[in-house]
């Protein structure tokens, strides 16, 4: 859990210095972040971060009496994510609750991301890389789901190179 904090916090934080402009305000939207903080410590951070989170109406219940930012409910099949519009530049962390998504639930959202004009997007998905220190360290979080639902990389490369981000590698 500590690697993929160190990751996901290192990779969020250079985002959202790179999206600022002009002193200007960047937004966080957080799909399916459950009980994590991750929100709550980058609005403290920076105080020209607006944080949205996203998720399922059970979470947003105990979600909106934890936090003061917004906590939007959305169905499985991430039908209202069009209704947070394109407010300038925004961060958008799915860290892995895409894998737990129907697949045209996930492309929906990378679709929507990647339709944004001026947009960072993070996808932590589980690995099967028993290669890498990050994938060993999954593995060991992640244990039985992994083994039963493993995610290629270049298969998510390609999903994500399909939903419009042209950019993605492996």
């Amino acid at each position: 859990a500590h690697v993929r904090m160190s990751v996901v916090r290192r990779c969020a934080d250079r985002a959202i210095l790179d999206l600022r402009q002009d002193n200007g305000r960047v937004r966080v939207v957080s799909l399916g972040a459950g009980l994590d903080g991750e929100c709550l410590r980058l609005a403290t951070k920076f105080e020209w971060v607006d944080c949205v989170e996203v998720d399922l109406a059970s979470v947003v219940e105990q979600k909106r009496e934890l936090v003061g930012h917004a906590v939007l409910s959305v169905d499985e099949d991430l039908n209202n994510l069009e209704a947070l519009g394109d407010t300038g530049p925004t961060l958008i962390l799915a860290e892995v609750s895409l894998c737990y998504a129907a697949p045209d639930a996930a492309l929906k959202a990378r679709r929507w991301a990647s339709s944004l004009k001026r947009a960072c997007y993070l996808e932590l998905t589980p690995t099967s890389n028993a290669d890498s220190r990050f994938g060993l360290a999954l593995q060991s979080g992640f244990g039985t789901l992994l083994r039963c639902a493993p995610r290629d990389a270049e298969a998510m490369a390609t999903t994500l190179r399909l939903s419009g981000f042209a950019h993605s590698s492996a």
